[in-house]
């Protein structure tokens, strides 16, 4: 029996994710099994030609590559505060941990820098997501 090969979000709906069912990555093209625990394996885009789906490991990199393009931003802090990552922890940087926030014990200010150098600022909490919003270039 052929495996079957998901390649359309609307397939991904109707398709029960057990052993044995694949995805095709609309990025790399690689065929890959579906995750059965814990997640699906790709995740799910909206492209101006309809939706796609995106293994985890192209989704991590669009997610990179969107830190250049965009003023703002959100993403995960790891669990012991020192990462900024992708919901799937790809690493996008690394984070200080400031003040806490005057309306909740749990988050906190925060500083980040990516992977491309750029400072970044907001609020969060370790093990939880964050929005940041870009820093504005230091001019002197």
């Amino acid at each position: 029996m052929k495996p079957e090969i998901i390649e359309t979000p609307s397939q991904a709906k109707e398709t029960r994710h057990v052993d044995g069912v694949l995805f095709r990555c609309h990025d790399c093209q690689t065929v890959k099994p579906v995750q059965t625990k814990g997640g699906t394996g790709y995740a799910l885009y909206t492209e101006p030609g309809g939706e796609c789906l995106v293994c985890y490991d192209c989704a991590d990199k669009r997610q990179t590559a969107e830190l250049l393009t965009s003023d703002r931003f959100t993403g995960y802090v790891s669990g012991d505060g020192r990462s900024l990552t992708t919901w799937t922890e790809g690493r996008l940087g690394s984070v200080s941990l400031g003040s806490r926030h005057p309306w909740s014990r749990d988050r906190f200010y925060l500083r980040a820098y990516d992977v491309h150098g750029q400072a970044w600022h907001g609020t969060g909490a370790p093990g939880m997501w964050c929005n940041l919003r870009k820093c504005k270039p230091v001019t002197r």
